[in-house]
Parts: structure tokens; sequence; C-alpha cells
């Protein structure tokens, strides 16, 4: 997070012509992401947001594209855990995946009700 604020306090920008990003560019960059988020425990969004705006996307945009992509970086995430940890042993009653990260429906179900209510 330090080196990230680093670099977004310096404020340097990628070349004017080199806008456009490619497939295969953006493919590396998601797979770098993705690696390095996993590996420090962050959704992913600080990464993304200095990586956009490095590359001259507008800041609003890239925040909204980060914001996007949080919720299929999140649902990876959630898959990784339930499938690794649909053989762990010693999970609470009702929990699904590892005991220090497992999935518990109850509070998913109460969770995302009460969130339907207090996003707007």
């Amino acid at each position: 997070m330090a080196y990230v604020s680093f670099q977004m306090f310096r404020n340097t920008k990628a070349n004017r012509q080199d806008r456009d990003i490619t497939k295969t560019e953006l493919r590396l960059v998601i797979l770098g992401i993705g690696a390095i988020s996993a590996l420090v425990s962050i959704g992913g969004g600080s990464l993304t947001v200095s990586y956009l705006t490095w590359r001259n996307i507008n800041i609003t945009n890239a925040i909204a594209t980060s914001t996007a992509l949080g919720f299929f970086i999140s649902i990876a995430g959630t898959l990784g855990y339930f499938i690794n940890g649909l053989m762990s042993v010693g999970s609470c009653d009702y929990s699904i995946g590892y005991t220090w990260g497992s999935i518990y429906p109850p509070a998913v179900l109460l969770i995302s009700i009460l969130s339907c209510f207090t996003a707007p």
C-alpha cells in the first residue's frame, strides 16, 4: 500500500499516444493484480485504480471500473475457498470451507438481505 500511495503521489502518467490498452496487456495486468491481491489479501481495487490512472484513464472511470471488477474478484475468491475447503475437517456447524476462512451461509444470507436495504 505504501508503494501504491507513493506512485499515486508522484502522479506519473504513460505516454499520451499509449492510451489504448491491448487485450494481451490487459490479460497480463489482470493476472498480476489477481496474484498480488491473493498473496497480500487485498481486493485489488487500489492496484487497479493505480494502473488505470497511470494509463491516463479518468480517475472517475478508473474507480468505477475497479468497483465493477471487485465483484468478480470476490466471486473468484469465494469459489476458491469453497472448493478447497470442501474436504476440511473441524469447521463450525453449518459452515462450508476452511476453519479460518469458511463460508457461513446464515451470515451470508443475513448480510445480503440487510445490504439490500442499507446500500441505497
